[in-house]
Protein backbone atom coordinates (compact mmCIF):
# COMPACT_ATOMS: atom_id res chain seq x y z
CA UNK A 1 0.00 0.00 0.00
CA UNK A 2 1.25 3.55 -0.72
CA UNK A 3 0.98 4.53 2.93
CA UNK A 4 2.71 1.39 4.28
CA UNK A 5 6.16 1.73 5.93
CA UNK A 6 9.01 1.65 3.43
CA UNK A 7 6.73 1.91 0.39
CA UNK A 8 8.69 4.72 -1.25
CA UNK A 9 11.97 2.82 -0.98
CA UNK A 10 10.45 -0.35 -2.43
CA UNK A 11 8.83 1.63 -5.24
CA UNK A 12 12.13 3.30 -6.13
CA UNK A 13 13.94 -0.06 -6.28
CA UNK A 14 11.19 -1.59 -8.42
CA UNK A 15 11.15 1.41 -10.75
CA UNK A 16 14.93 1.22 -11.21
CA UNK A 17 14.72 -2.51 -11.95
CA UNK A 18 11.94 -1.91 -14.49
CA UNK A 19 14.01 0.79 -16.19
CA UNK A 20 16.95 -1.62 -16.47
CA UNK A 21 14.73 -4.31 -18.02
CA UNK A 22 13.33 -1.85 -20.57
CA UNK A 23 16.81 -0.54 -21.44
CA UNK A 24 18.11 -4.07 -22.02
CA UNK A 25 15.10 -4.94 -24.17
CA UNK A 26 15.59 -1.81 -26.29
CA UNK A 27 19.29 -2.59 -26.70
CA UNK A 28 18.56 -6.14 -27.84
CA UNK A 29 15.79 -4.96 -30.16
CA UNK A 30 18.30 -2.64 -31.83
CA UNK A 31 20.70 -5.53 -32.33
CA UNK A 32 23.33 -3.94 -30.06
CA UNK A 33 24.39 -7.13 -28.33
CA UNK A 34 27.29 -7.37 -25.90
CA UNK A 35 30.57 -8.83 -27.13
CA UNK A 36 32.59 -11.43 -25.28
CA UNK A 37 36.09 -10.22 -26.03
CA UNK A 38 39.17 -11.78 -24.41
CA UNK A 39 39.17 -9.55 -21.26
CA UNK A 40 35.47 -10.22 -20.64
CA UNK A 41 35.89 -13.98 -21.12
CA UNK A 42 38.81 -14.00 -18.69
CA UNK A 43 36.80 -11.99 -16.17
CA UNK A 44 33.80 -14.32 -16.36
CA UNK A 45 36.06 -17.33 -15.92
CA UNK A 46 37.73 -15.84 -12.84
CA UNK A 47 34.35 -14.78 -11.43
CA UNK A 48 33.00 -18.30 -11.88
CA UNK A 49 36.13 -19.74 -10.25
CA UNK A 50 36.01 -17.39 -7.25
CA UNK A 51 32.30 -17.90 -6.61
CA UNK A 52 32.72 -21.68 -6.79
CA UNK A 53 35.58 -21.66 -4.31
CA UNK A 54 33.69 -19.31 -1.97
CA UNK A 55 30.69 -21.66 -1.97
CA UNK A 56 32.90 -24.68 -1.39
CA UNK A 57 34.71 -22.94 1.48
CA UNK A 58 31.39 -22.08 3.10
CA UNK A 59 30.29 -25.72 2.85
CA UNK A 60 33.62 -26.90 4.27
CA UNK A 61 33.27 -24.65 7.30
CA UNK A 62 29.84 -26.09 8.06
CA UNK A 63 31.53 -29.47 8.67
CA UNK A 64 28.65 -31.45 7.21
CA UNK A 65 29.08 -35.27 7.41
CA UNK A 66 30.08 -36.78 4.09
CA UNK A 67 30.76 -33.43 2.41
CA UNK A 68 34.45 -34.16 1.75
CA UNK A 69 33.75 -37.61 0.30
CA UNK A 70 30.98 -36.21 -1.90
CA UNK A 71 33.23 -33.43 -3.22
CA UNK A 72 36.15 -35.76 -3.87
CA UNK A 73 33.83 -38.23 -5.59
CA UNK A 74 32.64 -35.48 -7.93
CA UNK A 75 36.21 -34.70 -8.97
CA UNK A 76 36.94 -38.42 -9.45
CA UNK A 77 33.93 -38.69 -11.75
CA UNK A 78 34.50 -35.63 -13.94
CA UNK A 79 38.04 -34.23 -13.68
CA UNK A 80 39.45 -36.45 -16.44
CA UNK A 81 36.61 -35.34 -18.71
CA UNK A 82 37.27 -31.65 -17.96
CA UNK A 83 40.94 -32.18 -18.79
CA UNK A 84 40.10 -33.94 -22.06
CA UNK A 85 37.68 -31.21 -23.13
CA UNK A 86 40.36 -28.61 -22.37
CA UNK A 87 43.04 -30.54 -24.28
CA UNK A 88 40.81 -31.13 -27.31
CA UNK A 89 38.97 -27.80 -27.24
CA UNK A 90 35.74 -29.83 -27.31
CA UNK A 91 33.10 -27.11 -27.57
CA UNK A 92 30.21 -29.54 -27.92
CA UNK A 93 30.91 -31.29 -24.62
CA UNK A 94 31.73 -28.02 -22.86
CA UNK A 95 28.41 -26.45 -23.91
CA UNK A 96 26.47 -29.59 -22.95
CA UNK A 97 27.98 -29.64 -19.46
CA UNK A 98 28.55 -25.95 -18.66
CA UNK A 99 25.77 -24.37 -20.73
CA UNK A 100 23.36 -23.86 -17.82
CA UNK A 101 26.07 -22.24 -15.70
CA UNK A 102 27.10 -20.06 -18.62
CA UNK A 103 23.57 -18.78 -19.23
CA UNK A 104 23.08 -18.03 -15.53
CA UNK A 105 26.40 -16.18 -15.38
CA UNK A 106 25.45 -14.02 -18.36
CA UNK A 107 22.09 -13.28 -16.75
CA UNK A 108 23.73 -12.31 -13.45
CA UNK A 109 26.10 -9.93 -15.25
CA UNK A 110 23.35 -8.48 -17.51
CA UNK A 111 25.25 -9.56 -20.61
CA UNK A 112 23.15 -10.06 -23.74
CA UNK A 113 24.70 -12.16 -26.51
CA UNK A 114 23.52 -12.38 -30.08
CA UNK A 115 21.39 -15.60 -30.10
CA UNK A 116 22.90 -16.57 -33.46
CA UNK A 117 26.47 -16.26 -32.15
CA UNK A 118 27.03 -19.86 -31.04
CA UNK A 119 30.77 -19.33 -31.24
CA UNK A 120 30.83 -16.75 -28.42
CA UNK A 121 28.78 -18.89 -26.07
CA UNK A 122 30.85 -22.01 -26.76
CA UNK A 123 34.02 -20.03 -25.99
CA UNK A 124 32.46 -18.99 -22.68
CA UNK A 125 31.72 -22.64 -21.83
CA UNK A 126 35.32 -23.57 -22.62
CA UNK A 127 36.41 -20.74 -20.31
CA UNK A 128 34.22 -22.14 -17.52
CA UNK A 129 35.70 -25.58 -18.11
CA UNK A 130 39.18 -24.08 -17.74
CA UNK A 131 38.03 -22.35 -14.55
CA UNK A 132 36.89 -25.73 -13.22
CA UNK A 133 40.41 -27.07 -13.69
CA UNK A 134 41.77 -24.19 -11.61
CA UNK A 135 39.13 -24.88 -8.96
CA UNK A 136 40.09 -28.56 -8.88
CA UNK A 137 43.67 -27.73 -7.91
CA UNK A 138 42.54 -25.65 -4.90
CA UNK A 139 39.70 -28.01 -3.95
CA UNK A 140 41.81 -31.17 -3.98
CA UNK A 141 44.60 -29.41 -2.09
CA UNK A 142 42.16 -28.45 0.68
CA UNK A 143 40.74 -31.97 0.78
CA UNK A 144 44.26 -33.30 1.35
CA UNK A 145 44.79 -30.91 4.26
CA UNK A 146 46.90 -28.31 2.46
CA UNK A 147 46.39 -24.59 2.89
CA UNK A 148 44.97 -23.01 -0.24
CA UNK A 149 44.33 -19.36 -1.03
CA UNK A 150 41.10 -18.32 -2.71
CA UNK A 151 41.76 -15.74 -5.44
CA UNK A 152 40.28 -12.27 -4.96
CA UNK A 153 37.10 -11.33 -6.75
CA UNK A 154 38.17 -9.84 -10.11
CA UNK A 155 37.21 -6.36 -11.24
CA UNK A 156 34.91 -6.36 -14.28
CA UNK A 157 36.27 -4.91 -17.54
CA UNK A 158 34.18 -2.40 -19.50
CA UNK A 159 31.53 -3.97 -21.70
CA UNK A 160 31.96 -3.81 -25.44
CA UNK A 161 28.74 -3.49 -27.40
CA UNK A 162 28.64 -4.73 -30.96
CA UNK A 163 27.45 -2.16 -33.46
CA UNK A 164 24.54 -3.54 -35.54
CA UNK A 165 25.86 -4.56 -38.94
CA UNK A 166 24.55 -6.07 -42.12
CA UNK A 167 23.42 -9.67 -41.37
CA UNK A 168 26.12 -12.26 -41.95
CA UNK A 169 26.05 -16.06 -42.35
CA UNK A 170 27.30 -17.58 -39.06
CA UNK A 171 29.09 -20.83 -39.73
CA UNK A 172 27.95 -22.90 -36.74
CA UNK A 173 24.31 -21.81 -37.00
CA UNK A 174 24.35 -22.53 -40.73
CA UNK A 175 25.82 -25.96 -40.09
CA UNK A 176 23.11 -26.72 -37.50
CA UNK A 177 20.40 -25.70 -39.97
CA UNK A 178 21.98 -27.87 -42.66
CA UNK A 179 22.28 -30.83 -40.25
CA UNK A 180 18.62 -30.52 -39.27
CA UNK A 181 17.44 -30.31 -42.87
CA UNK A 182 19.22 -33.52 -43.91
CA UNK A 183 18.35 -35.47 -40.74
CA UNK A 184 21.95 -35.82 -39.61
CA UNK A 185 22.49 -38.15 -36.65
CA UNK A 186 23.66 -36.53 -33.39
CA UNK A 187 27.03 -38.25 -33.58
CA UNK A 188 27.79 -37.08 -37.12
CA UNK A 189 26.49 -33.60 -36.29
CA UNK A 190 28.82 -33.38 -33.31
CA UNK A 191 31.82 -34.42 -35.43
CA UNK A 192 30.89 -31.97 -38.17
CA UNK A 193 30.47 -29.15 -35.69
CA UNK A 194 33.98 -29.77 -34.42
CA UNK A 195 35.35 -29.52 -37.98
CA UNK A 196 33.53 -26.23 -38.56
CA UNK A 197 34.73 -24.90 -35.20
CA UNK A 198 38.29 -25.71 -36.27
CA UNK A 199 37.73 -23.76 -39.48
CA UNK A 200 36.50 -20.78 -37.44
CA UNK A 201 39.68 -20.86 -35.37
CA UNK A 202 41.77 -20.95 -38.55
CA UNK A 203 39.88 -18.09 -40.23
CA UNK A 204 39.65 -15.85 -37.19
CA UNK A 205 35.96 -15.20 -37.93
CA UNK A 206 32.74 -17.20 -38.30
CA UNK A 207 31.14 -15.59 -41.36
CA UNK A 208 30.56 -18.05 -44.20
CA UNK A 209 29.90 -15.15 -46.58
CA UNK A 210 33.51 -13.96 -46.16
CA UNK A 211 35.14 -17.31 -47.00
CA UNK A 212 36.97 -17.55 -50.33
CA UNK A 213 38.23 -20.57 -52.23
CA UNK A 214 41.73 -19.39 -51.35
CA UNK A 215 40.80 -19.60 -47.64
CA UNK A 216 39.57 -23.17 -48.10
CA UNK A 217 42.76 -24.16 -49.91
CA UNK A 218 44.89 -22.63 -47.16
CA UNK A 219 42.87 -24.48 -44.50
CA UNK A 220 43.37 -27.75 -46.39
CA UNK A 221 47.12 -27.18 -46.45
CA UNK A 222 47.15 -26.33 -42.74
CA UNK A 223 45.21 -29.49 -41.85
CA UNK A 224 47.75 -31.61 -43.72
CA UNK A 225 50.83 -30.24 -41.96
CA UNK A 226 49.72 -29.44 -38.40
CA UNK A 227 49.89 -32.17 -35.71
CA UNK A 228 46.61 -33.96 -35.03
CA UNK A 229 45.22 -34.20 -31.50
CA UNK A 230 46.66 -37.67 -30.91
CA UNK A 231 50.00 -36.99 -32.53
CA UNK A 232 51.16 -37.54 -36.08
CA UNK A 233 49.61 -35.88 -39.10
CA UNK A 234 46.21 -36.17 -40.72
CA UNK A 235 46.07 -38.22 -43.87
CA UNK A 236 44.78 -36.66 -47.11
CA UNK A 237 41.86 -39.12 -46.93
CA UNK A 238 40.87 -37.80 -43.51
CA UNK A 239 41.12 -34.19 -44.69
CA UNK A 240 39.00 -34.96 -47.78
CA UNK A 241 36.39 -37.28 -46.29
CA UNK A 242 35.86 -35.49 -43.00
CA UNK A 243 36.91 -31.84 -42.90
CA UNK A 244 36.46 -30.78 -46.52
CA UNK A 245 33.46 -33.03 -47.15
CA UNK A 246 31.63 -31.45 -44.20
CA UNK A 247 32.39 -27.92 -45.37
CA UNK A 248 31.48 -28.65 -49.00
CA UNK A 249 28.16 -30.21 -48.06
CA UNK A 250 27.20 -27.31 -45.78
CA UNK A 251 28.22 -24.56 -48.22
CA UNK A 252 26.55 -26.40 -51.09
CA UNK A 253 23.32 -26.57 -49.09
CA UNK A 254 23.54 -22.86 -48.20
CA UNK A 255 24.18 -21.87 -51.81
CA UNK A 256 21.29 -24.02 -53.03
CA UNK A 257 18.56 -22.40 -50.95
CA UNK A 258 17.49 -19.98 -53.65
CA UNK A 259 20.96 -18.44 -53.24
CA UNK A 260 19.63 -16.29 -50.41
CA UNK A 261 22.41 -17.44 -48.05
CA UNK A 262 25.52 -17.75 -50.25
CA UNK A 263 26.08 -17.02 -53.93
CA UNK A 264 28.29 -20.07 -54.50
CA UNK A 265 30.02 -23.03 -52.88
CA UNK A 266 33.60 -21.78 -52.67
CA UNK A 267 34.82 -25.19 -51.41
CA UNK A 268 33.67 -27.08 -54.50
CA UNK A 269 36.53 -28.75 -56.33
CA UNK A 270 39.07 -28.30 -53.54
CA UNK A 271 40.62 -31.50 -52.25
CA UNK A 272 43.84 -32.95 -50.90
CA UNK A 273 45.87 -35.14 -53.25
CA UNK A 274 45.82 -38.76 -52.07
CA UNK A 275 48.92 -40.82 -52.89
CA UNK A 276 48.37 -44.52 -53.50
CA UNK A 277 49.18 -46.42 -50.32
CA UNK A 278 50.77 -49.83 -50.01
CA UNK A 279 48.50 -52.49 -48.55
CA UNK A 280 50.47 -54.25 -45.81
CA UNK A 281 47.76 -56.49 -44.37
CA UNK A 282 44.06 -57.33 -44.44
CA UNK A 283 41.68 -55.05 -42.54
CA UNK A 284 40.27 -57.84 -40.37
CA UNK A 285 41.74 -59.52 -37.29
CA UNK A 286 43.80 -62.60 -37.98
CA UNK A 287 43.00 -65.76 -36.05
CA UNK A 288 45.49 -65.16 -33.25
CA UNK A 289 44.39 -61.53 -32.76
CA UNK A 290 40.71 -62.45 -32.61
CA UNK A 291 41.27 -65.27 -30.14
CA UNK A 292 43.55 -63.12 -27.99
CA UNK A 293 40.82 -60.49 -27.62
CA UNK A 294 38.07 -63.02 -26.97
CA UNK A 295 40.22 -64.84 -24.41
CA UNK A 296 41.06 -61.56 -22.67
CA UNK A 297 37.34 -60.75 -22.45
CA UNK A 298 36.90 -63.79 -20.18
CA UNK A 299 39.40 -62.46 -17.63
CA UNK A 300 37.50 -60.76 -14.77
CA UNK A 301 37.66 -56.98 -15.07
CA UNK A 302 38.94 -54.83 -12.17
CA UNK A 303 36.32 -54.60 -9.40
CA UNK A 304 36.37 -50.79 -9.48
CA UNK A 305 35.27 -50.75 -13.13
CA UNK A 306 31.68 -49.61 -13.67
CA UNK A 307 29.26 -52.56 -14.08
CA UNK A 308 28.31 -51.54 -17.62
CA UNK A 309 31.94 -51.34 -18.70
CA UNK A 310 32.64 -54.77 -17.19
CA UNK A 311 29.75 -56.26 -19.15
CA UNK A 312 30.87 -54.47 -22.32
CA UNK A 313 34.40 -55.85 -22.07
CA UNK A 314 32.99 -59.34 -21.51
CA UNK A 315 30.30 -59.39 -24.20
CA UNK A 316 30.69 -56.70 -26.89
CA UNK A 317 33.71 -58.37 -28.60
CA UNK A 318 31.79 -61.66 -28.80
CA UNK A 319 28.64 -59.94 -30.07
CA UNK A 320 30.61 -58.13 -32.78
CA UNK A 321 32.44 -61.34 -33.72
CA UNK A 322 29.19 -63.26 -34.26
CA UNK A 323 27.08 -60.46 -35.83
CA UNK A 324 29.48 -58.21 -37.76
CA UNK A 325 27.72 -55.28 -36.10
CA UNK A 326 29.35 -51.94 -35.41
CA UNK A 327 30.66 -51.56 -31.85
CA UNK A 328 28.36 -48.58 -31.26
CA UNK A 329 25.33 -50.64 -32.31
CA UNK A 330 26.18 -53.25 -29.69
CA UNK A 331 27.11 -50.67 -27.04
CA UNK A 332 23.60 -49.18 -27.21
CA UNK A 333 21.87 -52.58 -27.07
CA UNK A 334 18.89 -52.74 -24.67
CA UNK A 335 17.32 -55.70 -22.97
CA UNK A 336 14.11 -55.11 -24.92
CA UNK A 337 16.07 -55.47 -28.18
CA UNK A 338 16.81 -59.15 -27.50
CA UNK A 339 13.70 -61.10 -28.49
CA UNK A 340 12.61 -64.50 -29.72
CA UNK A 341 11.01 -64.24 -33.15
CA UNK A 342 9.45 -67.35 -34.71
CA UNK A 343 11.50 -69.48 -32.33
CA UNK A 344 14.76 -67.67 -33.21
CA UNK A 345 16.63 -65.59 -30.62
CA UNK A 346 17.48 -62.25 -32.23
CA UNK A 347 19.05 -58.85 -31.63
CA UNK A 348 17.05 -55.88 -32.87
CA UNK A 349 19.42 -53.11 -33.94
CA UNK A 350 17.27 -49.98 -34.13
CA UNK A 351 17.65 -46.19 -34.26
CA UNK A 352 15.33 -46.08 -31.23
CA UNK A 353 18.28 -47.24 -29.10
CA UNK A 354 20.88 -44.91 -30.63
CA UNK A 355 22.70 -44.11 -33.89
CA UNK A 356 22.43 -46.64 -36.74
CA UNK A 357 24.45 -45.62 -39.79
CA UNK A 358 21.78 -46.22 -42.45
CA UNK A 359 18.96 -45.16 -40.05
CA UNK A 360 17.16 -48.49 -40.65
CA UNK A 361 16.44 -51.17 -38.07
CA UNK A 362 17.50 -54.73 -38.67
CA UNK A 363 17.02 -58.02 -36.85
CA UNK A 364 20.09 -60.22 -36.43
CA UNK A 365 19.89 -63.87 -35.31
CA UNK A 366 21.85 -64.72 -32.17
CA UNK A 367 24.67 -67.25 -32.58
CA UNK A 368 24.23 -70.37 -30.44
CA UNK A 369 27.64 -69.84 -28.81
CA UNK A 370 26.42 -66.57 -27.28
CA UNK A 371 23.41 -68.36 -25.84
CA UNK A 372 25.60 -71.19 -24.56
CA UNK A 373 27.83 -68.67 -22.76
CA UNK A 374 24.82 -67.26 -20.90
CA UNK A 375 24.15 -64.00 -22.72
CA UNK A 376 20.38 -64.36 -22.26
CA UNK A 377 20.89 -64.38 -18.48
CA UNK A 378 22.74 -61.08 -18.79
CA UNK A 379 19.82 -59.70 -20.77
CA UNK A 380 17.31 -60.85 -18.15
CA UNK A 381 19.34 -59.18 -15.41
CA UNK A 382 19.47 -55.90 -17.35
CA UNK A 383 15.69 -55.67 -17.75
CA UNK A 384 14.38 -53.67 -20.70
CA UNK A 385 16.94 -50.86 -20.53
CA UNK A 386 20.54 -50.45 -21.76
CA UNK A 387 22.82 -53.40 -21.02
CA UNK A 388 26.24 -51.79 -21.26
CA UNK A 389 25.80 -48.35 -19.71
CA UNK A 390 23.74 -46.68 -16.99
CA UNK A 391 21.33 -44.12 -18.53
CA UNK A 392 21.12 -42.38 -15.14
CA UNK A 393 24.73 -41.22 -15.63
CA UNK A 394 23.77 -38.91 -18.52
CA UNK A 395 24.52 -35.30 -17.59
CA UNK A 396 22.70 -33.68 -20.49
CA UNK A 397 19.32 -34.23 -22.20
CA UNK A 398 20.93 -33.79 -25.65
CA UNK A 399 20.07 -36.40 -28.28
CA UNK A 400 23.63 -37.63 -28.64
CA UNK A 401 24.53 -40.09 -25.86
CA UNK A 402 28.22 -39.78 -25.08
CA UNK A 403 28.16 -42.98 -22.97
CA UNK A 404 27.67 -45.09 -26.11
CA UNK A 405 30.81 -43.56 -27.63
CA UNK A 406 32.74 -44.15 -24.41
CA UNK A 407 32.04 -47.89 -24.50
CA UNK A 408 33.71 -48.17 -27.91
CA UNK A 409 36.59 -45.86 -26.96
CA UNK A 410 37.39 -47.83 -23.82
CA UNK A 411 37.21 -51.16 -25.67
CA UNK A 412 39.58 -49.91 -28.39
CA UNK A 413 42.04 -48.66 -25.76
CA UNK A 414 41.82 -51.99 -23.91
CA UNK A 415 42.53 -53.94 -27.12
CA UNK A 416 45.57 -51.77 -27.85
CA UNK A 417 47.01 -51.33 -24.35
CA UNK A 418 46.03 -54.47 -22.44
CA UNK A 419 45.45 -57.18 -25.04
CA UNK A 420 48.39 -55.96 -27.11
CA UNK A 421 46.86 -55.81 -30.60
CA UNK A 422 48.88 -52.78 -31.68
CA UNK A 423 49.09 -53.14 -35.47
CA UNK A 424 48.08 -49.75 -36.91
CA UNK A 425 46.92 -51.50 -40.07
CA UNK A 426 43.64 -52.41 -38.42
CA UNK A 427 40.99 -50.54 -36.45
CA UNK A 428 40.39 -52.36 -33.13
CA UNK A 429 36.60 -52.02 -33.24
CA UNK A 430 35.84 -52.15 -36.96
CA UNK A 431 38.08 -55.17 -37.63
CA UNK A 432 35.36 -57.48 -36.21
CA UNK A 433 33.03 -56.30 -38.96
CA UNK A 434 35.61 -57.01 -41.64
CA UNK A 435 36.36 -60.42 -40.12
CA UNK A 436 32.67 -61.38 -40.13
CA UNK A 437 32.34 -60.46 -43.82
CA UNK A 438 35.49 -62.43 -44.65
CA UNK A 439 34.24 -65.55 -42.86
CA UNK A 440 30.86 -65.17 -44.59
CA UNK A 441 32.57 -65.22 -47.99
CA UNK A 442 34.61 -68.29 -47.02
CA UNK A 443 31.41 -70.08 -45.95
CA UNK A 444 29.63 -69.22 -49.19
CA UNK A 445 27.01 -67.00 -47.53
CA UNK A 446 25.19 -65.00 -50.21
CA UNK A 447 26.21 -61.31 -50.24
CA UNK A 448 22.61 -60.14 -49.80
CA UNK A 449 22.30 -62.26 -46.65
CA UNK A 450 25.62 -61.09 -45.27
CA UNK A 451 24.71 -57.48 -46.03
CA UNK A 452 21.35 -57.87 -44.30
CA UNK A 453 23.02 -59.20 -41.14
CA UNK A 454 25.72 -56.53 -40.99
CA UNK A 455 23.56 -53.61 -42.12
CA UNK A 456 25.37 -52.89 -45.37
CA UNK A 457 23.18 -51.35 -48.05
CA UNK A 458 21.32 -53.94 -50.10
CA UNK A 459 21.09 -53.63 -53.87
CA UNK A 460 18.21 -51.46 -55.04
CA UNK A 461 15.00 -53.44 -55.32
CA UNK A 462 16.34 -56.31 -53.21
CA UNK A 463 13.59 -58.31 -51.54
CA UNK A 464 13.45 -59.16 -47.87
CA UNK A 465 14.60 -55.78 -46.59
CA UNK A 466 12.41 -56.11 -43.51
CA UNK A 467 14.20 -59.32 -42.45
CA UNK A 468 10.96 -61.03 -41.47
CA UNK A 469 9.48 -64.45 -42.09
CA UNK A 470 11.50 -66.65 -44.43
CA UNK A 471 14.34 -64.12 -44.79
CA UNK A 472 14.97 -64.07 -41.04
CA UNK A 473 15.23 -67.84 -41.12
CA UNK A 474 17.68 -67.57 -44.02
CA UNK A 475 19.85 -65.23 -41.93
CA UNK A 476 19.59 -67.61 -38.97
CA UNK A 477 20.76 -70.50 -41.12
CA UNK A 478 23.71 -68.40 -42.29
CA UNK A 479 24.67 -67.47 -38.71
CA UNK A 480 24.37 -71.14 -37.77
CA UNK A 481 27.07 -72.01 -40.31
CA UNK A 482 29.59 -69.78 -38.54
CA UNK A 483 31.91 -71.99 -36.48
CA UNK A 484 32.58 -71.22 -32.85
CA UNK A 485 35.70 -69.27 -31.96
CA UNK A 486 37.67 -71.85 -29.99
CA UNK A 487 38.79 -70.17 -26.77
CA UNK A 488 39.66 -71.84 -23.47
CA UNK A 489 36.94 -71.38 -20.88
CA UNK A 490 33.94 -71.30 -23.19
Amino acid sequence: MPDSPGFLGRYTLADDEYAKIVARAQKVLAGAYDRLDAPMLAYLGKLFETRWLDREEAERRKGRDGWAALTEGGWDEWLDEFRRWYAEGDREEAVAFWGTDGRQLLLDQSIDLDPSDDDAFSLLCLELNEAALRVSAVSLARLSGQLAVIPEMPAPPPKRVAVPVVPYVPLLSTFDAYAASVGMTPRIQKEGRNYIAKLITFLGHDDAARITSKDVGAWRDQLLVEPAQRGGQRSPVTVNDKYLATLKAMLGWAAKKGRELLPENVAAGIRAEVPKRSKLRERHFNDSEAKAILAASLVPAPPKMAPGNRLARRWVPWLCAYTGARVGEMAQLRGQDVQQVDGIWTLRITPDAGPVKNKEYRVVPLHEHLIAQGFLKVVDAAGSGPIFYDPAMRQSPEDHNRHIDKVGEKLAKWVRDDVGVTDKGIKPNHAWRNLFKTIAVDLGVLPRVSDAITGHALPRGEVGRTYEGPFLRTCAEAIGRFPRFVVDGV
